[in-house]
């Protein structure tokens, strides 16, 4: 998954108008349920809108705080009087279960705001790159480098953690470096100018 540092002007305002309606519904749901005596939920016909729609954006507003590296994730330790083990709470996926661990609403709506924060000042070098040839040429050589670990994803494995450890970045950059010379050479080929590189760096020609 790419950084939102390298994403287009038109991504980076997706994001930012997601990541605000996502804010405004999760605000439109909290401030629309009461607790009953035994804590259960009270809704209304607002809040069980808006739960709904929070439910279809979630994977979205997921990917959106991984590409701005923001971590949703909290560490939640219960009251010394009550005891148990330190728990880590997925805001984004559990925000319907914050009142269990004692986690305020504003909890969210601050790493929201944060990820907001992030792309909205990101935003006049994104409305650079998207302009700049090379930006577009770098998402071409990453596709095609790519290719292989989405190979691997179709066959039901963690394209993902695959392409993201260790081995996974040296082998993706391997197979960048080999797509950008073998495009280097191709357009160099059709320009002509092949055989005068060879000859420059040593290497046989087609006419030797």
């Amino acid at each position: 998954m790419r950084s939102y540092k390298k994403i287009t002007l038109w991504e980076n305002r997706r994001a930012v108008k997601d990541l605000k309606d996502y804010k405004d519904l999760v605000i439109t749901y909290f401030n629309n349920i009461r607790r009953s005596p035994l804590a259960d939920v009270v809704q209304n016909n607002k809040s069980i809108r808006a739960r709904s729609r929070i439910n279809q954006a979630r994977t979205r507003i997921s990917d959106i705080f991984i590409m701005a590296g923001v971590n949703p994730i909290i560490l939640c330790t219960p009251p010394p009087a009550i005891g148990g083990a330190t728990s880590r709470i997925d805001l984004v996926t559990n925000v319907f279960m914050m009142h269990q661990h004692h986690i305020e609403p504003q909890a969210l709506i601050d790493m929201l705001e944060v990820a907001i924060g992030k792309y909205n000042d990101d935003y006049p070098k994104a409305k650079f790159r998207t302009f700049t040839p090379f930006f577009w040429v770098g998402l071409l050589l990453n596709f095609v480098a790519s290719l292989p670990f989405m190979f691997l994803g179709k066959m039901g494995l963690d394209q993902v953690r695959i392409e993201s450890s260790l081995i996974g970045r040296l082998l993706k950059g391997v197979f960048w470096l080999a797509t950008f010379l073998a495009a280097v050479l191709s357009i160099l080929h059709l320009l002509g100018f092949l055989e005068v590189v060879k000859r420059v760096i040593g290497l046989p020609t087609s006419t030797q």
